[in-house]
């Protein structure tokens, strides 16, 4: 709804500009060339619109990819949002159902993050969680798929994953991520892979989570 009104406002406003556009440039070249015949003038004419229509078009285009990126990501750390993730990821689950493949989701929350910002406040939280984000991007494969699903809860799926490779996949984001932090903050995470855990991204999401909370009661 967001992007469609803005859209719409946007070629509004361009049709707007063009439209100023191409009379002050009839009007100027009239100036310029008051004896000019209507063919140049005609070429000249084009020669702007085309100029014209190029520029807008890319200063739209670049407005319509940057909603669009705003509308799918979380503003604060940069990864997908909830939404679009259960969209992508429940479409990576049909396709190992439909493929006999594995998946693997994992959920990774952080311990008492609730002190931590009562403690230091929620800009040094937020740094944090930033910190963290960019580490995620960093250490993740380009097919994963990594969102932040609440104040302080993350979740990837693996595509085309087993269990063995997920383990390795997440020790190797909480090792970076340990470095990032510096021992300001602990976490912890669980693992749930189709189809041993689930058939579902719903129900391997609750696998996880549970898993994730064991984790944490054994801390």
């Amino acid at each position: 709804m967001l992007t469609a009104h803005l859209n719409q406002r946007s070629g509004m406003i361009l049709a707007l500009v063009f439209t100023l556009f191409w009379g002050g440039m009839d009007y100027l070249i009239d100036v310029i060339y008051p004896t000019g015949n209507n063919h140049f003038r005609h070429l000249l004419l084009f020669a702007f619109m085309a100029a014209v229509n190029l520029y807008w078009g890319r200063m739209f285009g670049a407005l319509c990819e940057r909603t669009y990126y705003e509308s799918i990501t979380d503003s604060l750390t940069g990864l997908y949002s909830k939404k679009y993730f259960n969209q992508k990821a429940a479409e990576e689950v049909a396709v190992a159902k439909k493929n006999n493949v594995p998946v693997a989701v994992a959920v990774l929350d952080i311990d008492d993050f609730k002190v931590y910002n009562d403690t230091y406040g929620h800009l040094a939280g937020d740094d944090i969680l930033e910190r963290m984000s960019q580490t995620f991007h960093a250490n993740i494969r380009e097919r994963d798929l990594a969102a932040r699903f609440g104040g302080d809860e993350f979740v990837f799926l693996f595509p085309y994953t087993g269990r063995e490779e997920a383990e390795k996949i997440m020790k190797r984001i909480t090792q970076a991520v340990e470095e990032v932090v510096e021992g300001k903050v602990t976490f912890s995470f669980g693992i749930a892979t189709y189809p041993e855990d689930g058939e579902t991204l719903e129900e391997l999401i609750n696998v996880a989570d549970q898993s994730m909370y064991c984790c944490k009661s054994r801390a």
